[in-house]
């Protein structure tokens, strides 16, 4: 940022750069966190936003990334806390993408939701208002509602999710623009329901104004991520102006702090108040097993900066253009990401197999098995599966040589 080339900037270790990360992220070994429902919640506001994904090879993300931080966690506690006790709700994160929010947030995130005005929803809307009347008419008259509530045209073949029933297109479009809110789910279907009958206090709260909108968006990206790139790389892409204006204040008036991080090209912001504190930071206790829609993960590139890696999700290309698997599931251990795998749960059977995982060259795999060994455990647990399965012996789907027998070693032991 122009801005910032003036202005002094803090430096940070690489090691310290993480641990800032970690910190923010719940990561960093701190297990104070409240059991059941609270602690979810907590969590859940600490982040800022907890990604939804549909994939289900292994334990969806959403009960992933918060049993990652709570050992104790159940998926029911979510659900209870979304639609019983409506402390989240569903919509798109900074990050653009479905999410889990904190209803404390659901202001700003509604400031955001009359503007969204930089997608094709807002054009369907407006060129198919008879179609969202009705299926708004429906809703207000029945109550919550899904897609497969809505009866498509006669005639009308759907061949993808480009190619959606005209009730369902609504239905999102609604949901992007506020006009309808998650209400409940259906197994992974959502039932949609007015705004003001799913969270009614949060929905009657004052609007803040544009000003506060962006400066409350700029702290809590930056108190949840620990450290953050430029705005760029942040999904509002219609406020990045703003947004920028906004960060450039905040570096004035000293509420906020550039970054050079040993090591990595381009500048990083903080908040100025995470700074002072970086010398207590301290790394994850153990292993774990995370999932590739874990906040620490999702923006590749900070990833890459932090931890050295350049992992790819390829479980949208086809078989024969992957590289490492389906699923790759990023191992963090301490402040480092020392390797990955690709597993898949067979719950029926109760065994979560492991179909490749490779351990870092840089890394210790002789000192990395044990912990390891019981992040895996732990992670096949979670997803009901008392035994783990690994690659046979020989076919080169564990890396580096010897890596195989350290880890089953260490599972069984």
């Amino acid at each position: 940022m122009n801005s910032d080339i003036d202005t002094p900037r803090a430096s940070l270790s690489l090691s310290q750069a993480r641990r800032l990360a970690l910190r923010a992220q719940a990561l960093d070994g701190d297990r104070s966190a409240l059991p059941g429902e609270e602690g979810v919640a907590r969590t859940i506001e600490r982040l800022g936003y907890v990604q939804i994904d549909t994939i289900s090879v292994v334990e969806r993300a959403h009960h992933h990334i918060l049993w990652t931080r709570q050992p104790d966690y159940a998926p029911d506690a979510l659900t209870a806390l979304a639609e019983r006790d409506r402390r989240v709700f569903e919509w798109w994160s900074w990050r653009g993408t479905a999410a889990y929010l904190p209803v404390g947030d659901y202001a700003y995130y509604a400031w955001r939701m009359r503007r969204r005005v930089d997608d094709w929803r807002s054009n369907w809307l407006q060129e198919h208002a008879d179609v969202a009347d009705h299926v708004l008419a429906r809703i207000r008259e029945e109550g919550p509602l899904g897609s497969a509530d809505f009866a498509a045209p006669e005639g009308f073949e759907g061949r993808g999710w480009w190619d959606w029933k005209p009730a369902k297109r609504a239905l999102e479009a609604l949901f992007t623009s506020g006009q309808v809110l998650v209400a409940s789910r259906k197994g992974f279907q959502r039932l949609y329901d007015l705004p003001e009958r799913v969270l009614p206090e949060a929905v009657a709260a004052p609007c803040p104004t544009d000003d506060e909108a962006v400066r409350w968006l700029v702290r809590r990206i930056l108190g949840a991520e620990g450290l953050s790139r430029s705005v760029s790389g942040w999904g509002w892409k219609a406020d990045q102006e703003p947004l920028c204006t906004t960060l450039q204040d905040m570096v004035a008036s000293g509420e906020a702090v550039p970054l050079d991080v040993e090591g990595v090209d381009g500048v990083y912001h903080a908040l100025a108040g995470a700074l002072e504190q970086v010398d207590d930071a301290r790394a994850a206790d153990g292993a774990r097993v995370l999932s590739p829609f874990d906040p620490l993960i999702i923006d590749r590139q900070r990833f890459g900066d932090l931890f050295g890696r350049d992992y790819r999700l390829e479980c949208y290309l086809p078989a024969a253009k992957r590289r490492f698997g389906y699923f790759l599931l990023p191992l963090l251990w301490g402040e480092e990401i020392i390797g990955r795998m690709d597993a898949k749960a067979h719950r029926q059977d109760g065994r979560l197999e492991v179909r490749r995982l490779e351990i870092e060259p840089d890394a210790d795999a002789g000192a990395a098995a044990g912990p390891l060994a019981g992040a895996i455990r732990s992670y096949a647990a979670m997803n009901g599966c008392p035994e783990v399965i690994l690659p046979a012996d020989g076919d080169g789907a564990v890396a580096p040589a010897g890596a195989r027998d350290l880890l089953a070693q260490a599972l069984d032991g």
